[in-house]
């Protein structure tokens, strides 16, 4: 069974309000990705990195992670694993030494 987030993306390129909302919902996540990146190196915590650059690597994982599951029953923790190690190479963070706020 096909789920209802997927039939929606399937008409976005036939259906400007679909398209619209996803283009929202891209610009929100892509903007909260840049501004932790960005407090991150801010504070230390990060390497110095083009921080839209992140944002757009980690929104688009997330959007084939979820394509990946529904369509091949992909584990997420495997997308995640690898988005991990790539954020490593690109911030100098160590996946379980979370920030906390």
């Amino acid at each position: 069974m096909i789920s209802g987030p997927v039939l929606l993306k399937a008409q976005a390129p036939f259906q400007n309000l679909f398209r619209e909302r996803f283009l929202d919902l891209d610009g929100m996540m892509r903007e909260v990705v840049a501004e932790i990146v960005a407090d991150g190196i801010d504070e230390g915590h990060f390497e110095e990195t083009d921080q839209n650059e992140v944002a757009r690597l980690v929104t688009t994982t997330i959007n084939g992670a979820h394509a990946r599951k529904v369509a091949l029953d992909e584990p997420l923790d495997e997308t995640r694993h690898v988005l991990e190690n790539t954020l490593e190479l690109h911030l100098g963070w160590k996946p379980g030494s979370e920030v906390v706020a």
